[in-house]
């Protein structure tokens, strides 16, 4: 049985999950010129494509509390960067509620996180999946679909590690959208959006369907649209309808509000 988008929204549950990039390439927050500065006026480009896109998402995500992570940043009481931490440091719980305390928090982890590097995926993924996994064991009777939204400014340097992480997640009730901010080179994420040439981890094995979509926030931007945000979030959001159905005509058992598996 085929599984629309709006008979999977009357029925599932959507996830919303962000991870920030804090890598030293976005430049110190103090500075004008850095990615993360944050203007008199307005947010940065992180808080926009946050808000104009997290906005369309978080209307479907049934209990508002946003799993946020972060990546590529030295912690207060650490001398390492971590890959995947949780911006509100609740080391316990990285869930917060509305868009505008992922805001907050967002802002106030800049003054407590050293930016420094390199920028990986795969422990991030790692985390959501094993997080989708619990779930399929432990909420067997609910439709549960995430969306991840990284926010990014560079090139990734675990590029065969995410492609595996990618795979993976392709069997599981997850989509990934990358949005690019700045002028980096994104042709890696290009790459992993694979609109052209399905992913293939390093034991070649082919994605069960795609799963990620690839977004250059500056494109919107120059085109003095990126205000209201319709035209980001449109683009960044065009194929999670598909990509829903998908995993349930080919990966998942779908259920109804009466339990009955369809």
């Amino acid at each position: 049985k085929i599984i629309s988008f709006e008979h999977y929204i009357k029925n599932g549950q959507i996830n919303l999950d962000i991870a920030i990039d804090y890598t030293e390439s976005n430049g110190y927050p103090n500075d004008p010129n850095s990615l993360h500065y944050i203007k008199a006026e307005g947010g940065n480009d992180y808080e926009k494509a946050i808000k104009s896109c997290g906005k369309i998402i978080a209307y479907y995500d049934y209990d508002q509390l946003f799993p946020v992570y972060g990546f590529g940043g030295i912690l207060h009481n650490s001398n390492e960067a971590s890959h995947c931490f949780n911006i509100n440091f609740n080391e316990e719980n990285p869930e917060i509620e509305s868009l505008e305390n992922v805001i907050k928090y967002y802002r106030e982890s800049l003054n407590k996180i050293k930016f420094y590097g390199p920028t990986n995926f795969s422990p991030v993924i790692e985390k959501v999946m094993k997080d989708i996994n619990e779930e399929l064991e432990n909420k067997k009777e609910e439709n549960h679909y995430h969306i991840l939204l990284i926010l990014t400014d560079g090139i990734i340097t675990d590029m065969v590690q995410t492609v595996d992480c990618i795979v993976e997640a392709s069997k599981l009730p997850l989509s990934i959208v990358i949005i690019g901010i700045g002028e980096a080179d994104f042709e890696n994420m290009k790459f992993l959006d694979g609109d052209i040439v399905p992913l293939v981890n390093r034991f070649g094995e082919i994605r069960k369907r795609d799963i990620v979509q690839f977004v250059k926030f500056n494109t919107f931007k120059k085109k003095n649209v990126i205000n209201d945000g319709k035209e980001l979030a449109e683009e960044v959001l065009k194929e999670i309808p598909r990509q829903i159905e998908e995993y349930y005509k080919f990966c998942g058992k779908f259920y109804e509000k009466n339990n009955k598996i369809s």
